[in-house]
């Protein structure tokens, strides 16, 4: 007796080997899996061939669509052509369904409502107004369906419902046996499509009388287990773990999942972990895939105004490379792209990326000349590919798309070509049917819709793979060993709704539609039928417990079902159940129910060393012993609370830190590196022994043009170029200020910073650009009250191109490097350097003088001054008696922190102890009780809160020889 109607199929397959057979089948990868089966568990076959009743319809009319010119579209076609109508019909519409809530989803649901109707044979004079429950619902599908019929016309094209006019009578072979498996015929018009393709005696229907879940325990051999657990991720774990504890071959596996969507990224996560080889039948989301990541990165860059951090992710993580050329290693690295684009600043907004020709034309080097001119070209080529202003489409989109991911995209496996190519098939699709130019953002959001819904690499059954199914196509491999995950009531039962667009009662009135009840009732019969078939052992199991969402999940009807039959207790109910599965399976720990003594992987050997009763001990030592970082890291902590200081402070022994800065051979130095060690010894530390750089990539601020260090260089050339100007109109006497010329000055430099950096609105440039004009308006105040005369602009301090050694007596010697804004002459012999601030005056207006070693530039580069003007012969007798921080901008309010030059001996004695500590290897926190350094500090999440801690130890401390120098440093104002 045969037991399924796949023993009766390959009865009748094998009957007449000479005979053709077609087998029809929903999707080609089922046939496969079919006949796959039953030549593996009853013999091989022959002349046997595969197809869907959609292609055989699409095969059998093609000629004459040929013949006649007409041209056959894709359902993803007549979604395109439904949405344009729809945009159209808005217009009519205004107050039924105006443009702006034309979504994806809204358009899918009056696309699948028009192809019922059609495959329903409605046209629309046959639709009648009083059917629909409201008139103008009535009027719009009306007049949308007309519509669609009138664009078929028109653009001459058939749609699958029109297909049957074009089909011959009965073309098939005679000899032609046709199988039709059970469930596979859903509607009227696929049953007149056969039964004009094939007389009624080559049409063989099969019908299965097993279904699931009673078939479990009536298929001779089977073994059915059951088991819940706690947590999704735990449930997969489980299976894993019996998988692998019984040896389980994997080809000889299949993993149903209830909810695919859900359970496909955990199976997919610990078996990679575990390098368990998968196939998934219906293949994983893009994101899981580089060329799906590429593909992400493009639409947020895109959507963010082309930010450019959208971008360097990609570069950083190398799903993206930039190429330059056709052959594999025709390509920038992809480090070498990251630097470049930080550097170029460009931060966001497309006319920002003019900064990368920019920065071609100023590079000296001929290699990053090109390198510059590479990526400029290479970002012109991909806004070449974008539509036009007020032409956006969602074609238009995923053909950028698709010219981004040819350039930039890395093909590393097959599933990542796989993808590039149904993009492409994609696009070339969308590219037949004229679309309705949306708004930049709609097309975006339909394009990133569509992507969301691409499901790539999906596979059947391979030798030596996991095969992982749907509940929509699962069961159909045969394998011996079959784990149904994921059968709680929520994923498994069918809730029955009604459509959208044709309620039930429309449908009714219709008339050849199917109802909501009668849809959902036929595909919970296919799913039992089809599920019927699975023999062998069978394992059913379920999450009772969501620790994310922290609720429980019950069981679906037919878990129980199995569980009674499986128990011999036909009155189980759920209170039953619960105490027949009894302890839910735990992600790891050993001792629950299921296969935990097999280790799966590390995490369950170390959760059984730590595991408790109920509860986990204290693994430090564990995790100490095995990870040598992690026992350095507890010294360390340990070593810190101490009251005394250490290495994990910031003190380094001689034999780990040897620096000089001392000396006519020495390292040379930064007024601006001292002032930074005084400030903070560890961030000196990190930034200038370690060398690690804080990344630099630019905010996208919509309510700001210029940064604040944009902001300063802008006014510092200004002041620059005029003051220049101005000297040299009048090189001896007294200058000739012009505010007519100072203001068009301005107004040019404003210009180049806004083709530098473009603003993000006219309104900003505007706001911004007034606020310059009046900084400019205190300069040139503070200007024509000055007594002094500019003598020098950007000084460098440099004696034939090297750093200059300062000499400051008592043998203390410097090799010093760096630039004087401003030098003036205020009377023979005697100078006056001026420092231009744009920032903050108050930490420059409290009345201290080196204020603990952090203002040191006033007097180092006084005496920088005098001795360069003597080398240089520029002035033998050359004395600077005065420095000054100038503050000419409105916040600064003009100001001026002019400090006598007359300390010369406390500043030798303040750099000396600065450079002792500095030689000594003292990188520890700064003690400063304000700690005001801290708030914008580079390296705060690197520090952590160590300055804190060290403040709280400081005054344990405070006799420690070490430190010394560094507290003299800081007791000075």
């Amino acid at each position: 007796m045969k037991s399924t109607w796949l023993d009766e199929l390959y009865e009748c397959l094998s009957e007449d080997p000479f005979r053709k057979k077609l087998l029809l089948t929903a999707r080609y990868d089922q046939g496969e899996q079919w006949l796959n089966r039953l030549c593996r568990d009853y013999g091989p076959l022959m002349n046997v061939e595969v197809e869907t009743i959609r292609t055989l319809a699409v095969k059998y009319t093609k000629r004459k669509l040929d013949a006649e010119g007409m041209t056959f579209i894709s359902r993803d076609q007549v979604y395109w052509l439904i949405h344009g109508l729809m945009l159209e019909l808005a217009e009519s519409f205004p107050d039924f369904l105006p443009a702006d809530q034309v979504t994806p989803g809204l358009v899918r649901s009056f696309h699948s409502a028009i192809g019922e109707l059609r495959e329903a044979g409605k046209q629309a004079g046959d639709l009648e107004l009083q059917v629909f429950d409201s008139r103008p619902k009535g009027l719009y599908i009306k007049q949308l369906l007309a519509g669609y019929e009138r664009r078929l016309a028109e653009q001459r094209l058939v749609d699958y419902a029109g297909l049957t006019a074009y089909l011959p009578e009965q073309v098939g072979e005679r000899s032609t046996l046709v199988m039709i498996p059970p469930q596979l015929v859903t509607s009227t018009y696929e049953h007149e499509m056969l039964g004009k393709l094939f007389d009624s005696r080559q049409l063989y229907y099969f019908e299965d009388k097993k279904s699931f879940p009673e078939s479990l325990l009536e298929h001779k051999g089977n073994r059915v287990e059951i088991f819940h657990a706690a947590g999704s991720t735990a449930e997969v774990r489980e299976v894993l773990r019996r998988i692998c504890s019984r040896a389980i071959p994997f080809d000889q596996t299949e993993i149903i999942l209830s909810d695919y969507k859900e359970y496909s990224t955990i199976v997919h996560t610990q078996a990679e972990a575990l390098a368990v080889p998968c196939t998934f039948s219906q293949g994983l989301p893009a994101i899981f895939y580089g060329m799906g990541k590429a593909a992400f990165a493009y639409l947020d860059w895109l959507e963010s105004n082309y930010e450019i951090e959208c971008l360097l992710k990609g570069f950083r993580h190398r799903y993206l490379a930039f190429r330059t050329g056709p052959a594999a290693g025709d390509r920038i690295s992809g480090s070498v792209v990251v630097r470049l684009l930080e550097r170029c600043g460009i931060g966001w907004g497309r006319e920002r990326y003019r900064l990368l020709e920019v920065a071609a034309g100023n590079e000296q080097d001929e290699e990053a000349r090109k390198l510059w001119s590479q990526l400029s070209e290479g970002f012109q080529s991909l806004y070449a590919g974008l539509p036009v202003e007020g032409a956006w489409t969602p074609a238009g989109v995923l053909q950028g798309l698709v010219q981004f991911l040819e350039k930039c995209g890395v093909t590393r496996n097959e599933a990542d070509a796989l993808m590039l190519d149904e993009l492409r098939t994609l696009g070339a699709e969308m590219a037949l049917v004229q679309q309705t130019p949306v708004s930049r953002e709609t097309a975006i959001r339909y394009v990133r819709e569509r992507l969301d819904q691409l499901h790539s690499a999906g596979q059947g059954p391979k030798s030596g793979h996991l095969h992982v199914s749907s509940l929509q196509d699962g069961g159909e491999s045969g394998r011996a060993h079959t784990f149904i995950t994921g059968m709680k009531d929520s994923s498994w039962s069918l809730h029955v709704q009604q459509d959208p667009v044709l309620l039930d009662e429309e449908r009714l009135n219709l008339g050849s539609l199917k109802l909501s009840s009668e849809q959902a009732a036929w595909t919970l019969t296919e799913r039992h039928k089809r599920m019927g078939a699975i023999h062998g052992s069978v394992t059913l199991s379920f999450s009772a417990y969501e620790p994310l969402e922290q609720k429980e999940s019950h069981p679906a009807y037919d878990f129980l079902l199995a569980a009674r039959r499986l128990s011999r207790d036909p009155a189980m109910d759920y209170s039953s159940l619960a105490r027949y599965l009894g302890e839910p399976v735990l992600y790891a720990l050993t001792g629950s129910a299921g296969s935990q003594a097999f280790h799966l992987d590390g995490t369950d050997r170390w959760i059984e060393r730590l595991a408790g009763q109920g509860a986990l001990a204290d693994g430090s030592r564990v995790v100490r012993r095995s990870l040598a970082f992690a026992e350095q890291a507890h010294e360390g902590a340990v070593v810190r609370q101490q009251p005394s200081l250490s290495g994990y402070d910031g003190l380094l022994e001689e034999e780990s830190f040897n620096a000089a800065f001392r000396g006519a051979e020495a390292s040379h130095v930064s007024v601006t590196q001292l002032e930074r060690y005084a400030e903070c010894p560890r961030r000196f530390f990190y930034q200038s022994v370690l060398r690690i750089k804080p990344k630099e990539s630019p905010v996208f601020e919509r309510s700001a043009w210029l940064n604040p260090a944009e902001r300063g260089s802008l006014l510092h050339q200004v002041f620059d170029r005029y003051l220049r100007e101005t000297v040299a109109q009048n090189p001896v006497g007294e200058p000739m200020h012009d505010w007519q010329r100072l203001s068009l000055l301005t107004e040019a430099v404003i210009r180049e910073f806004a083709d530098k950096v473009p603003p993000p609105s006219p309104h900003i440039l505007g706001k911004e650009s007034e606020a310059i004009r009046r900084d400019i308006r205190v300069f040139y105040q503070m200007e024509t009250e000055r007594m002094t005369r500019p003598r020098y602009f950007e000084l460098d301090l440099t004696i034939g191109g090297e750093p200059m050694t300062v000499d400051l007596g008592e043998g203390l010697t410097i090799r010093l490097k760096g630039f004087i804004d401003r030098v003036d002459e205020i009377r023979p012999h005697e100078y006056k350097i001026i420092d231009y601030k744009t920032g903050n005056p108050k930490k420059y207006s409290e009345g201290a003088y080196f204020a603990r070693g952090t203002q040191l530039q006033h007097s180092l580069y006084a005496a920088a001054l005098e001795q360069w003007m003597r080398i240089t012969g520029t002035d033998l007798e050359a004395k600077v008696v005065e420095s000054a921080y100038c503050f000419p901008t409105e916040r600064g309010k003009g100001e001026e922190d002019v400090r006598l030059q007359n300390r010369r001996d406390d500043l030798r004695k303040v750099l000396g102890a600065l450079l002792d500590s500095l030689e000594n290897g003292i990188f520890i926190t700064t003690n400063d009780p304000v700690r005001s350094h801290c708030n914008s500090c580079d390296y705060q999440n690197v520090c952590g809160g160590e300055a804190e801690l060290m403040q709280s130890k400081w005054e344990q401390v405070a006799d420690d020889p070490k430190l010394k120098a560094i507290r003299e440093v800081w007791a000075v104002d």
